[in-house]
């Protein structure tokens, strides 16, 4: 398999890595994708139910005589201050569990996917840390593609804060890079210090 490489002078054909490559099976990248989102997504909604609310131990009033309905407990759902009957609960979520070889069969089956369509590209930076000097490069590399972008390089987060200020471009590290990150991207552009990191990575 073939995929472009960018220089400033011109693009040329490739090899893609075969450590990369990876089976393609439908039911393996939906339990991936099932299971990115359930690490990613941040459990912040949690109502208490009625046995959790504070205080409501003590019976309102007494069962019979005062020709008021019949309660329990102030904490009661129906109360003003009681518990919550439907409310987000962040400890009944349904875990969602995936072993590493799993994880790492179906990430590589997604990136064979994108490139078989074309839609990976390694890039030639030049030697500079400077992120203006970066930003001006990446420009120039992107201006070719119309549709959303990821770009993938091997440097240090401060440096890609002030170089990313890029339209219909996202910019991360290698650290930060995953199948989240791919999704409803045209194409996937990496560093080729950046491809060369993620094939010794899948080799150990």
């Amino acid at each position: 398999m073939k995929i472009d490489k960018i220089s400033a002078e011109s693009v040329i054909k490739v090899d893609y890595p075969k450590t990369l490559e990876g089976k393609v099976c439908a039911d393996l990248i939906n339990q991936y994708n099932q299971y990115v989102n359930h690490k990613t997504t941040i459990k912040a909604g949690h109502t208490k139910n009625k046995a959790e609310v504070r205080g409501g131990g003590a019976k309102p009033w007494k069962q019979k005589g005062t020709g008021r309905a019949r309660h329990g407990s102030s904490r009661s759902p129906i109360w003003r201050g009681g518990g919550i009957t439907f409310g987000p609960r962040t400890n009944t979520k349904k875990k969602v569990l995936m072993n590493k070889k799993m994880r790492r069969s179906a990430f590589k089956a997604i990136l064979s996917i994108l490139a078989k369509n074309n839609q990976v590209k390694v890039s030639s930076f030049k030697k500079s840390d400077e992120p203006r000097a970066v930003r001006k490069q990446l420009l120039e590399q992107l201006k070719d593609f119309s549709s959303a972008k990821l770009v993938v390089l091997n440097r240090k987060e401060a440096a890609l804060a002030k170089a990313s200020n890029i339209q219909n471009a996202e910019v991360i590290s290698l650290n930060r890079f995953g199948a989240k990150q791919m999704a409803g991207k045209g194409v996937v552009i990496f560093e080729e210090e950046a491809l060369n990191e993620l094939e010794k990575r899948f080799k150990s």
